[in-house]
Parts: structure tokens; sequence; C-alpha cells
């Protein structure tokens, strides 16, 4: 089948191809002045990113239709790698979150359940006759996939459970689910985050930096104030590439999750916009393929990856920027870390495939209306004709 790309499908490709060209070169200067070895995360960025690539064409020649069928046992494998890291994952910085791989490399599952997420949710709504209407009918079986799954990340990780929720509620609007079952199951939702927050201490003192960064500055808010201090030193023009004075043991995580701090160092404000820039253009193809796909499964799958991505856009920014609660959910495509890289551009792939075969099978169904319409005349009733005229 030939698969000329729409607008769109094109704008997609190339932001997402200069999102993940800047992460690498951002990775690369945020390191290269502390890392003992200076290519250590460029070299392991650019494997990542080789395989986040093919994978994205992969994805983008797969036909997405096909993945319905697997869904659930897309869940039931993230499922079952989450519970696997509670007894064999890498404990780091008092989180178990990944699991260990030949070679030094590790995967996070986690990041391979927003994924499956999305896929099963639009799988499971698309099949629905019509929207879910109770808070019921949203549990079974999306609300309670996404909250099982979300309860197992929950434990190590909230922001990649923020986002998973995130993505899950997205295909649920998408598929027209009732306000207020959507309501009684977000309040829940707010009471299970509580919750996670009372369970870790940490993360009420991440709220408390939040809520009071003039008073946490030296603790809790060290993270906040130290971004700002570096995007507020950039100004509009930053101090050049490789230039970060933040980077030298001020500014903690600076390849991963505060990333867009020594952007706004470097780069300063027109670097930061330009990286808004390019996630807005995601944002617009993703939703408008979308919206122009005649197929349902299609459509919610389209709309909930979307969310996904740029849902955890908006939680990095406004966490380094200091709006919005620090989660600890990096910057995609352009924070380091291999799996949420190789996941997310898989997600683009599938957008890409909704692109194109989602026009293909308009097509189709246009082309079969039309030789519906062209049938030919009965012959009887040609004959009754013929004899009422003699």
């Amino acid at each position: 089948m030939r698969r000329e790309q729409t607008t769109p499908e094109q704008v997609l490709v190339l932001a997402t191809l200069g999102l993940v060209a800047f992460g690498t070169v951002m990775v690369y200067s945020a390191t290269s002045g502390v890392a003992t070895d200076p290519l250590f995360y460029l070299e392991r960025n650019v494997a990542y990113a080789v395989i986040g690539l093919a994978a994205m064409w992969v994805m983008a020649r797969l036909d997405y239709r096909k993945l319905a069928a697997s869904a659930p046992l897309l869940v039931l494998i993230s499922g079952g790698l989450l519970l696997f890291v509670f007894a064999a994952g890498i404990t780091a910085k008092g989180e178990r979150r990944w699991l260990p791989l030949p070679g030094g490399f590790t995967l996070q599952p986690s990041e391979l359940a927003k994924v499956s997420i999305c896929i099963f949710a639009a799988a499971m709504l698309a099949r629905r006759k019509r929207p879910p209407s109770t808070w019921r009918e949203v549990m079974r079986p999306v609300g309670a996939a996404t909250a099982v799954i979300c309860g197992l990340i929950v434990v190590s990780d909230l922001g990649s459970a923020l986002a998973v929720a995130f993505g899950g509620m997205a295909v649920l609007v998408a598929a027209g689910a009732a306000g207020g079952a959507l309501g009684r199951i977000s309040l829940a939702a707010v009471g299970l985050v509580g919750l996670s927050i009372w369970q870790k201490p940490y993360r009420g003192e991440r709220l408390m930096a939040f809520l009071q960064p003039s008073d946490s500055s030296l603790s809790a808010g060290y993270q906040i104030h130290q971004a700002q201090i570096a995007i507020g030193s950039g100004g509009v023009f930053g101090r050049g590439i490789g230039e970060s004075v933040q980077k030298l043991f001020y500014l903690p995580e600076v390849r991963t999750d505060m990333i867009l701090g020594i952007i706004g160092e470097e780069l300063g404000l027109i670097g930061m916009l330009g990286t808004f820039a390019g996630f807005a253009a995601i944002a617009w193809a993703g939703y408008t393929i979308s919206l122009r796909s005649t197929e349902r499964f299609g459509k919610l799958l389209s709309a909930g990856l979307t969310t996904l991505i740029c849902g955890q856009a908006v939680l990095n920014a406004g966490g380094v920027l200091g709006v919005l609660p620090l989660t600890g959910v990096p910057l995609p495509f352009i924070s380091y870390g291999g799996t949420s890289l190789i996941a997310l551009l898989s997600a683009i792939g599938l957008v890409l495939s909704v692109g194109s075969y989602g026009r293909a099978a308009a097509r189709s169904v246009r082309v079969t209306a039309r030789v519906v319409d062209v049938q030919p005349v009965p012959v009887r009733r040609v004959r009754a004709a013929t004899a009422r005229r003699r």
C-alpha cells in the first residue's frame, strides 16, 4: 500500500525528529562537564535513539488495527513486569523502578505500561456501542485496568502513575464518557494521590516546597530553586551551548528531570519557547490525525497517545518552572532515558499508522459506497417496465 503522508503526519515526523536530535545535543551538553567519560551518556542516548527510531518506523508501517486483539495481553505483560520489579528490580535513590538487562542497560516497565494502557483503553472502548454513562461502566474494564497499573507504579513513581492516568482519561474523554462519571473517578484518583503522598514523606515535602518555595530553597525545594536560577541566568538568548554553570554540581538530575533548566540557561527564553513549540506541533498533529480518523479504535488510540506524550511534557515543564509540583516525570524525547525514548517513539509510530491506514480504510469505504450506488437495476424491474410500455 502506498503511504503518502499528509501535512499532520509530516509535521509529526519533523517535530519528533527535531526534539530527538535536540535532546541528544542537550544530554551531551548537560553531562559533558560532570561525567567521568564525557561521551558515555551521548553514546548511550544515540543508541537508544536509533532503536527508538527503528521502532517508530516499524510501528508506522504496522496496521494498528492488529493491536486491538492483543491489547489485554500487552497490559498483562506490563503488569507482570511491574510486579517483577518488586522482586528483582534495581534500587536507585531509594526507589525501585528498573529491571537489569545485559550490558549494563536497564528496563523501566512503567514506560511500557503507559503505552499499553492507551492501547488497551482504546481497544476496549472502540468495541462499545455507546459511550460509558456511569462510573461502573467507566471502571469495566478500562478504569479498573488503569487503576491497577497506576497502583503498581505509584509505589515508586508518582509522576509515571499520573501520566498513565492522563492517557487513560484522554481515551475516555475521546470516547464520549459521561462527565459526571469521569468526575467521580477523578475525585477518587485525587484521594489516592493524597494517600500516595502520605505514604512517602518526601512527596509531601515536594508539595510543601511548591506551596512555600521560599521556605524550602535549601531542602525539598532545592531543585526548583536551582532550576529557576539557571533559567533566570539564561535570559533571552542564553549563555551558549555547553556554557551552563548550574550543571556543575548545583542543579541535580540535569540529564533527566531538570534538563529544561539547562536548556533555559544555555539557550535562554528562545530555546525554551522552541522546545514548547515542538510539543505544540506534536499536539496539533496528533489530535488532527485523531479527528480525521474514520475508524473508532484509531481515533481513540491517537488521542490517548498524544495526550500521554504532551501531558508528560506539561508535567515536567510545570515542575521545573515552579507552576506545578515536581513529580519527577522526564521531558519526552529530550531527557536521558532509554526505555522512555523507545516507548514514546513507538507511540509516535502508532499515531502515524493511524494516519496512513485510517486514510486507506476511509478510501475503501468510499469506493465500496460508490459500487453499491451504481449497482444495476434488477432484471424483473426492466421486464415490468417494458411490459407496461407495450
